[in-house]
């Protein structure tokens, strides 16, 4: 079971569908790669409908978005729905996104500095070794970028 509450069951299918994409990104095969994730956003609509508005299912989504606006969107109501479970390895996971999207993607360095100081709070009470590293490498790239 996720964090949030998604059964191992409905957690490998999502696991396998993102690994398909993966391999047919990894191959070229645009065509494939947009078919699954078609499938993948139909199976998001699924356990959203099964489960309502989960940490892990709404980030997920955000990943296959083109829309910034919409993907900014998702990210936050991911850590929105983490403070509402209060579950602390999903607010670690949604600050981390929230970060790196800003930093990474959006240009916003004021407001990837804000998350990226939320993260660093949250991990010194849930600490991650992985989330850890992501700091690391969003602090180096702030400096780059600044």
């Amino acid at each position: 079971m996720t964090p949030d509450g998604i059964s191992t069951e409905d957690w490998d299918e999502v696991h396998d569908i993102a690994v398909q994409i993966a391999n047919l990104s990894s191959v070229g095969d645009d065509a494939g790669g947009n078919l699954a994730q078609v499938r993948m956003l139909s199976l998001l609509d699924r356990l959203d409908a099964k489960y309502g508005p989960r940490p892990s299912l709404l980030s997920l989504r955000a990943d296959y978005v083109d829309s910034p606006l919409v993907k900014e969107d998702l990210l936050l109501r991911a850590y929105a729905s983490a403070e509402e479970l209060n579950e602390p390895n999903s607010k670690v996971w949604g600050a981390s996104e929230l970060a790196a999207y800003y930093i990474e993607e959006a240009g916003d360095l004021r407001k990837g500095a804000d998350w990226l100081f939320i993260l660093r709070e949250l991990l010194a009470k849930t600490p991650s070794k992985a989330e850890q590293a992501v700091v690391n490498r969003l602090e180096l790239l702030l400096l780059k970028l600044d």
